[in-house]
């Protein structure tokens, strides 16, 4: 509290936030201007079927605070060009699962401001390159930018 209020002190033209991973049973929320947990539904625990419930949960209770919330960690691993029929672990398979099922939920719940993926698609065998992508960089947020489109 002590932080938030000095960064306030300072009049620096940004918000209080950082990425929590005690998530609910955070002590700091209250000096949070905006509020931003991390987890990893489906891959550190639970299933593909858990991250909805998850997310929307996480975004319940912060609605309940008053404040903006963000997903600033969520996503899955994959080791390029590995394919499973079976959804393995770290295969493309599961990876494009949970990020659409991330997605879903993210864009169809007007209480979540954002989420951040920093395990980065695996987009080669996924997606195909468009519009959106010029170089191999830029086909690692083809999956969000197809979010955004969605979304605006």
């Amino acid at each position: 509290k002590a932080l938030s209020n000095r960064y306030k002190e300072l009049n620096v033209n940004g918000l209080v936030s950082w990425a929590s991973n005690r998530k609910t049973n955070d002590k700091c929320l209250e000096a949070a201007e905006v509020v931003s947990f991390n987890s990893y539904p489906g891959w550190y625990g639970g299933s593909v079927n858990d991250i909805p419930s998850t997310i929307l949960g996480e975004a319940e209770f912060v609605a309940q605070l008053g404040k903006p919330f963000i997903k600033s960690e969520i996503g899955a691993g994959a080791i390029p060009g590995w394919q499973d029929p079976m959804n393995g672990f770290w295969t493309e398979n599961y990876q494009s699962l949970v990020l659409g099922a991330v997605t879903k939920t993210v864009v169809s719940n007007s209480t979540i401001t954002a989420a951040s993926l920093p395990v980065c698609p695996s987009t080669q065998s996924l997606c195909p390159v468009d519009e959106f992508s010029t170089d191999h960089n830029q086909d690692l947020l083809y999956p969000w930018s197809k979010a955004i489109q969605y979304i605006g």
